[in-house]
């Protein structure tokens, strides 16, 4: 069954709008981006995945601040936009927001924030901790251990330079401009994951310990 009704197709592009107030009041709108899912969507389909139920939005971490980064937070809180839920995780080390996850009611999609940043010519984003089960990270493949404390997804960073306007439902939004390749890494032959699924994995960084980069082990999957 398709979650993306009219309804709520109507609601998650004002959601969309919302976000990008919010950013611009915060000065950080030009960081701001659509990606995973509903830029397969909107690139492929010119729309959201039917039965996907949340929204990807990215944010340059290391191009805003951490005054900036709290700002757009309480800009979002006082459009309601975690009147149902507010889920996020930090890095140990600064402190600083590596993702976070609202819904607005609900009726509305789900709205994940990654907030990621570049390091050694990939572009990084996390939940900080190890984001541990079987589906998502297997530690056979990848090699943590049960002292590592985070793993981190890569792409490289030129794909990801360069951000540009779209429109969307009326509304705009930033998509990067290398948007064939980022699919191609994410979703080899653009194909839709089912419900649940998500993109593919195959740049990992396994981090030792997230005040020491020399501990910091990037993997190729």
């Amino acid at each position: 069954m398709s979650f993306f009704n009219y309804e709520r197709k109507r609601l998650a592009t004002e959601d969309l709008a919302i976000c990008y107030d919010c950013a611009r009041e915060a000065g950080i709108e030009e960081h701001l981006f659509v990606n995973f899912g509903l830029l397969l969507g909107i690139v492929r389909d010119g729309d959201f995945i039917g039965h996907d139920d949340d929204i990807d939005m990215c944010l340059k971490a290391d191009k805003i601040t951490a005054e900036q980064e709290r700002k757009y937070l309480e800009l979002l809180e006082k459009k309601e936009m975690f009147m149902a839920r507010r889920k996020s995780s930090t890095r140990k080390d600064t402190g600083r927001c590596t993702w976070f996850s609202l819904r607005k009611r609900p009726i509305h999609a789900k709205f994940c924030h990654w907030l990621g940043f570049e390091w050694e010519g990939f572009w990084w984003w996390s939940k900080a901790g190890k984001w541990v089960t079987a589906r998502k990270f297997d530690m056979d493949r990848w090699g943590y251990t049960d002292d590592t404390e985070g793993l981190m997804l890569g792409i490289p960073a030129e794909y990801m330079e360069e951000l540009i306007w779209i429109n969307f439902r009326g509304i705009k939004v930033k998509i990067p401009a290398r948007f064939g390749s980022i699919l191609d890494w994410e979703y080899p032959g653009w194909v839709i994951p089912k419900k649940g699924g998500s993109s593919k994995k195959q740049t990992v960084c396994i981090i030792g310990k997230w005040a020491d980069q020399r501990t910091w082990r990037v993997k190729m999957g």
